[in-house]
C-alpha cells in the first residue's frame, strides 16, 4: 500500500470516528448540521456554491446559540464579537 492509500485510508477513520463522536455528544441533529455545512464549505472553496460567502455567512448567521455549540463549543462567543464589530463599525 502507498503512502497515498496509508493517508487515505487514517483519513477515512479520523472522519468516521469524528463523526461517531459528534453523533453521540450532539444528537442525530448535530451531525447533521455538520455535514451540511461540511459540504456547503467544499463547494465554497471549489467555487461551486450558490451565492458563496454571502450564502455561507447567512447559513452560518442563521444558527442559534445551540447550533454554533455544535459546531465549535466556545466558538459563538467569537462570532458575536465579531458581529458586534461590524454593527459598530
Amino acid at each position: 500500500m502507498s503512502d497515498l492509500q496509508h493517508l487515505r485510508r487514517d483519513i477515512a477513520r479520523l472522519t468516521t470516528a469524528l463523526e461517531a463522536a459528534v453523533t453521540k455528544l450532539g444528537g442525530p441533529e448535530a451531525h447533521v448540521l455538520c455535514r451540511q455545512l461540511g459540504l456547503a464549505a467544499q463547494e465554497l472553496r471549489a467555487g461551486t456554491l450558490a451565492g458563496g460567502r454571502e450564502a455561507f455567512g447567512a447559513a452560518i448567521g442563521k444558527l442559534d446559540h445551540g447550533g454554533l455549540e455544535d459546531l465549535h463549543p466556545g466558538e459563538h462567543e467569537a462570532l458575536e464579537v465579531r458581529r458586534r464589530r461590524r454593527n459598530f463599525s
